[in-house]
């Protein structure tokens, strides 16, 4: 039987204002379409909601169907990221695209994992403790690495033209803005890089 859902929001007070980088849910089942991503701000994980989906979401019926996901395993990809949010996300995509998926939090971790399993392709973020995006890349670069020639996808929240070059001058095979992030263009980015 179909049960509707009813949800609601109240808000008493706005404090202010932030912005964020909101990342598009994975195709999760049973959330109201008015809630359009995730955001991760230094208190945990929040749900990003957009206010005028909302008001609308009362009438309309959201599609629940399951997305299939492929059988074949593919490449192997190592995600590198301090932000479990984003790790999340990036995990989940690639898997339902069919991709093996390693994690990692740091540079230091990544150097690890790539000393232990073989990958087709690195997905980094920039800013990280330990060893940030841009020292794991010019060490993965370095002529007596192993990983000299894995192609490199730097995922960051910064979207200036000078860490990018930096990045490029370093050996990164493409640059990607996660305020810029959507699914399908990030697999296609993926698969150029293979």
């Amino acid at each position: 039987t179909d049960v509707e859902k009813k949800f609601g929001i109240s808000v008493e007070t706005c404090v202010g204002l932030k912005e964020l980088v909101v990342y598009p849910l994975p195709g999760l089942e049973g959330l109201p379409e008015a809630v359009v991503g995730l955001s991760d701000f230094g208190q945990g994980r929040q749900l990003a909601v957009d206010l005028s989906r909302l008001r609308e979401a009362g009438s309309r019926k959201r599609s629940t169907r399951p997305r299939k996901e492929r059988t074949e395993d593919r490449a192997k990809v190592l995600v590198v990221d301090d932000s479990e949010t984003t790790r999340t996300i990036l995990v989940d995509v690639l898997r339902r695209a069919g991709f093996q998926v390693v994690e990692a939090r740091d540079g230091v971790e990544a150097l690890e994992r790539l000393d232990e399993e073989q990958f087709k392709l690195v997905v980094s973020d920039l800013e990280m403790p330990n060893m940030d995006g841009l020292e794991f890349l010019e060490k993965m670069r370095d002529a007596s690495s192993p990983h000299a020639s894995l192609p490199f996808l730097l995922f960051t929240s910064r979207d200036d033209t000078r860490s990018f070059q930096k990045a490029y001058l370093l050996g990164a095979d493409r640059c990607l803005s996660k305020a810029a992030f959507q699914e399908a263009d990030f697999l296609d980015l993926v698969e150029e890089l293979l």
